[in-house]
């Protein structure tokens, strides 16, 4: 298994599994997938973001009725952005909730301590999944979490950070 492999070839992985859930759902759900990366070559763990990606299509996600899920990726000076949001289209059982994002959440921590961000909301319809987070190469040196935010706040009011309406490399 390899420790890191470039941004692009985890995207690659998304969008090849994106393409496969549309083929699973018969047209009615529809996927807004959009990303702007800079650096395409930037290295990352593996499956570090699927399980966002897959809490999308599992709870998201009607062979029967008509959805939306979208989901964003957009990288600039090493900060990385990643969003995936989606009305409830089903509710799993309470014993069933949270486990892959607890995983991700103990993961991100591990890989990136005090260097991302992970906001998850849930109303009624709505489900959204952010994460934020600083690469290594680009947070050396870097140990105060107020500056870590700072950075990652900045980077959001970016607006070479936003994301236009096609997934891309710059």
């Amino acid at each position: 298994v390899e420790e890191k492999i470039s941004l692009e070839k985890e995207l690659g992985y998304i969008s090849n599994y994106i393409e496969f859930q549309d083929l699973r759902h018969n047209g009615h759900t529809k996927v807004e997938w959009v990303c702007s990366i800079e650096n395409p070559t930037l290295l990352i763990p593996p499956m570090l973001l699927i399980t966002f990606v897959e809490n999308a299509f599992k709870d998201g996600s009607s062979s029967s009725r008509d959805c939306t899920i979208s989901i964003k990726a957009s990288e600039h000076d090493g900060r990385l952005l990643f969003e995936t949001e989606n009305r409830i289209m089903k509710r799993p059982l309470e014993s069933q909730r949270g486990i892959g994002l607890e995983n991700c959440r103990n993961r991100l921590e591990l890989l990136y301590p005090e260097r991302y961000e992970l906001s998850i909301s849930d109303n009624e319809d709505v489900y959204k999944e952010i994460t934020q987070t600083l690469v290594d190469e680009y947070t050396k040196g870097i140990t105060d979490k107020k500056e870590i935010s700072k950075l990652i706040k900045k980077a959001l009011e970016d607006s070479r950070f936003a994301l236009p309406n096609a997934c891309e490399t710059k």
